[in-house]
């Protein structure tokens, strides 16, 4: 597979060794796939997206996103595809993650930072994605860092899971909160806190209290 020409050059740098970038080659693809094993801990070959749905979401209204190294491999990975909330047009966010060895670094943030960048670029206002309540860190970064705001909850969304991230004990699925963020809207401590009252009618308050 050769550069897709018809993309246009983005670069963000993360820091001096890594530079976050769309996918442009089948080898940019492979890298993006190990990073989806390596991340969630994935087992079955199932739930990694097919080098084939990467593609054409990234030429039609999509994005797949590297964090790169010097030498070609990926350490984070994001993936998204055109949809729509709301009644407009927006970017669903599917994937974002971070290889464990180089977590808390910022990585997260900035590859979801690109992603606002490149649908900015492409008149996309919104960004969709879900996240699981259940973890409370991650309640907070896309609440509070990212400015994201809850719009529904939907349970049972991806049904049972198996990679290591979410095949934990009495974890029956992965139960998202469905997010959006429109433009720059900042983030605020209510919605998070919002969110937190919600949890009291879904029996996951004392684990949002960590954060």
């Amino acid at each position: 597979m050769a550069r897709q020409a018809s993309l246009p050059v983005f670069t963000r740098h993360a820091d001096d060794d890594i530079i976050i970038r769309r996918a442009e080659s089948l080898a940019d693809y492979r890298a993006c796939q190990d990073v989806q094993r390596g991340a969630w801990g994935i087992v079955d070959e199932g739930y990694v997206v097919p080098i084939a749905t990467l593609v054409g979401a990234n030429l039609h209204g999509g994005m797949v996103l590297g964090a790169f190294q010097p030498d070609g491999q990926a350490v984070g990975f994001s993936f998204g595809f055109l949809g729509r909330i709301e009644g407009c047009l927006c970017l669903y966010s599917q994937l974002t993650g971070v290889l464990p060895a180089f977590q808390s670094r910022g990585l997260g943030q900035e590859l979801k930072f690109a992603q606002r960048d490149l649908a900015r670029a492409e008149g996309l206002g919104k960004i969709a994605w879900a996240f699981d309540p259940l973890q409370a860190g991650n309640a907070f970064f896309n609440l509070q860092r990212l400015g994201a705001y809850a719009r529904r909850y939907i349970d049972n969304m991806y049904g049972p899971r198996t990679d290591a991230l979410n095949a934990i004990p009495g974890h029956i699925t992965d139960p998202p909160l469905t997010v959006a963020r429109a433009g720059v809207q900042p983030g605020s401590t209510a919605e998070f806190l919002s969110l937190r009252r919600a949890g009291k009618k879904f029996g996951w308050t004392h684990l949002l209290g960590r954060g």
